[in-house]
């Protein structure tokens, strides 16, 4: 009888301290805070050449001011301005294509008004419609036009570069 007992006491030991055990062990890929583990050695990465590239941002311009320095820093180069706001479901559209341009095309400058927060900027180009490009040569207007059209974008880029 008392080696039943013992085996007994001993069997819910190992239950509570295995139930325990279960209850306290979270996999530490399920916590949020750990990063996930590194890949194997034996296995390769592949490396982004790209990566390697400077990355251009197009600008955002905060007022006019800022505008005018900009405009003035840029020279001789090519300047477009895109007259934008958050709200515009056409502007989100094309904002994706005019960071690919600013990366493709790193001697054009790139700069965002958002017509919202810079008033006086929309009103001085006289911004009717978004989102509107404003092309720029040494401070000279060469040309404008609205709506969310890539081609015309990239052509009229093509052409004043």
């Amino acid at each position: 009888m008392r080696r039943s007992l013992q085996h007994f006491v001993r069997r819910v030991v190992r239950c509570r301290t295995v139930r325990a055990h279960a209850a306290v062990h979270i996999p530490k890929y399920a916590n949020p805070v750990y990063p996930p583990p590194p890949p194997p050695p034996n296995i390769e990465v592949p490396i982004n050449r790209e990566s390697n590239k400077s990355i251009i941002m197009v600008q955002l311009i905060t007022d006019a001011a800022d505008l005018a320095t900009k405009l003035t820093d840029a020279k001789e180069k090519l300047v477009i301005i895109d007259f934008f706001a958050k709200w515009c479901g056409p502007c989100k559209l094309m904002a994706p294509f005019i960071e690919e341009l600013a990366n493709e095309y790193p001697d054009v400058v790139m700069l965002k008004v958002d017509v919202d927060e810079c008033e006086e900027a929309a009103i001085e180009y006289n911004i009717q419609s978004m989102p509107t490009f404003v092309f720029l040569k040494s401070k000279t207007e060469v040309v404008r036009f609205s709506g969310a059209n890539k081609d015309k974008l990239k052509e009229n880029l093509l052409k004043f570069k």
